[in-house]
C-alpha cells in the first residue's frame, strides 16, 4: 500500500495564520505533512521559514497524495463528545475540503478565535502542543528570534505584547471594527493599571507609520518599548514567523480579537500568554 503525504495546499487565503491552523489540524491526524511551495503565497515560500521535511517535494509512485486546506483549528470526530462549540461571527466549517478526510473532523464542534484555554478541553490542548512541538523552523529563524528575544524580553519583568492591525480585509465591508489608535489604546492602559510588574512593551505594527502613537503613549511611564522591525535578511514571511514566536514568549498579549495570527501568537506560547482581544 502506497503511503500516505498530506499536503496543505495554497487558496485565496493563505496568511501565515490560515495556514499554519491548517497545518496544524493535518498534524494532528497524520505524521507526514507537507506545504506545497507555490511563488503566489502572499508573502513568500514556507521554504524560507520551514524546515526541508515539512516542504512538499513531488509527487512519487508509492506515495498517495491528500490535499488538505483549512483556515480553521479543526476539532476531530473523536474529540467531538468532550468539546464544547465556541460561538463567534463565522459559523461552521467545510472541513478540509477534502472528502477522504473529512470524516476524521467534527462540524458541529468550532474552537476558533478564542483565547480562554479553560474553554478547550485539555485532549485537544495536548493535541495542538504536541504538533506545535513537532514544527521545526529554520536555522535562520530560531536565530532572529533568539536575537530578538535578548534585546526585549527582560526576565526581571513582564512583558506586554501589542500586535496592531490598520488595515480592513475584503470579508469586512459589513463589519464594523474601529482599527484605530484610540481603541489599542484603552486596552494597552487597562492592562498597565492592573499589571504594575510590566517592564516592556514589544510592538508589532502593520504600517511603522503609525508605530510613534505607541512610542509616545508610554514615554512618560517606566516601561521600555521596542518596535519590532523587519530586516533587510528577511522576506515578509519570515519575518511574520518571528514576530509571532518572539510574541508569543510575553505575557500578556492586546491583539485583534478575529485574527489567525493573534491566535497563533497564543497556540505558540501553549494557551499561556493572557489576551486582551481588540474587537
Amino acid at each position: 500500500m502506497a503511503s500516505l503525504e498530506i499536503v496543505i495546499r495554497k487558496t485565496d487565503t493563505d496568511g501565515i495564520g490560515n495556514v499554519f491552523k491548517g497545518f496544524l489540524s493535518a498534524l494532528g491526524i497524520h505524521d507526514n505533512v507537507t506545504i506545497e511551495c507555490n511563488p503566489d503565497y502572499i508573502n513568500g515560500n514556507y521554504d524560507t521559514v520551514l524546515d526541508d521535511s515539512f516542504i512538499f517535494k513531488e509527487a512519487v509512485s508509492n506515495r498517495r497524495i491528500e490535499y488538505f486546506y483549512t483556515c480553521r483549528l479543526l476539532v476531530q470526530k473523536v474529540e467531538e463528545d468532550l468539546q464544547e462549540t465556541i460561538h463567534n461571527e463565522f459559523t461552521g466549517t467545510d472541513g478540509c475540503q477534502n472528502e477522504n478526510l473529512n470524516h476524521l473532523f467534527s462540524f458541529s464542534k468550532l474552537i476558533d478565535w478564542n483565547y480562554d484555554p479553560g474553554r478547550i478541553c485539555i485532549k485537544i490542548r495536548e493535541r495542538i502542543f504536541k504538533s506545535i512541538d513537532r514544527i521545526r523552523f529554520k536555522d535562520a529563524i530560531y536565530q532572529e528570534v533568539e536575537r530578538w528575544k535578548s534585546v526585549v524580553i527582560d526576565n526581571s519583568s513582564e512583558t506586554l505584547a501589542v500586535s496592531v492591525r490598520t488595515w480592513r480585509a475584503g470579508h469586512e465591508h459589513n463589519v464594523r471594527r474601529p482599527y484605530n489608535f484610540e481603541t489599542y489604546r484603552q486596552h494597552i492602559l487597562a492592562i498597565l493599571d492592573t499589571h504594575p510588574n510590566i517592564g516592556q512593551l514589544i510592538l508589532s505594527i502593520d504600517n511603522e507609520m503609525y508605530a510613534d502613537d505607541y512610542v509616545q503613549l508610554l514615554q512618560n511611564k517606566n516601561i521600555g518599548v521596542f518596535v519590532l522591525k523587519k530586516g533587510e535578511h528577511l522576506n515578509p514571511l519570515q519575518f511574520a514567523a518571528v514576530k509571532a514566536l518572539v510574541l508569543s514568549n510575553c505575557h500578556y498579549l492586546v491583539a485583534n480579537r478575529i485574527s489567525t495570527f493573534s491566535e497563533l501568537i497564543f497556540w505558540f506560547s501553549k494557551c499561556k500568554i493572557k489576551v486582551s482581544p481588540v474587537f
